[in-house]
């Protein structure tokens, strides 16, 4: 089961930086925002799914003991939630521009409530 979940990982991150690197293009030829929001919002997700790989390879490089130190876990967690909040504010301001939303408070609200 462990060998099915790495490759479907590394099937789901080729997916997410094809996705970041088609909308970038986009954004590059029609510079449109939504296309740079979709662009970061992608590459958060990527960074947020490489995440799930690096306690098997903190493991490897760092001794079979980083995986518990608190310090570690401590500083993964940390990065784990600033991620996953920056994907979701990506996401997020990508719907308020889809959907013509332009009052601050209604982009703000739901990122700065998202890490809570």
């Amino acid at each position: 089961m462990e060998f099915a979940t790495y490759y479907f990982t590394l099937l789901v991150m080729l997916a997410s930086v094809l996705a970041a690197a088609t909308c970038f293009s986009a954004y590059l030829v029609s510079r449109s925002r939504a296309m740079i929001l979709a662009f970061g919002g992608f590459l958060c997700y990527f960074i947020d799914v490489a995440f799930m790989l690096q306690d098997s390879i903190a493991a490897v490089v760092l001794g079979t003991s980083a995986g518990g130190d608190a310090g570690y876990l401590l500083m993964r967690s940390v990065a784990t939630i600033l991620i996953g909040d920056a994907c979701l504010t990506f996401f997020w301001l990508l719907v308020c521009d889809f959907v013509g939303e332009r009052r601050r408070s209604l982009m703000a609200v739901p990122p700065s409530r998202s890490s809570f």
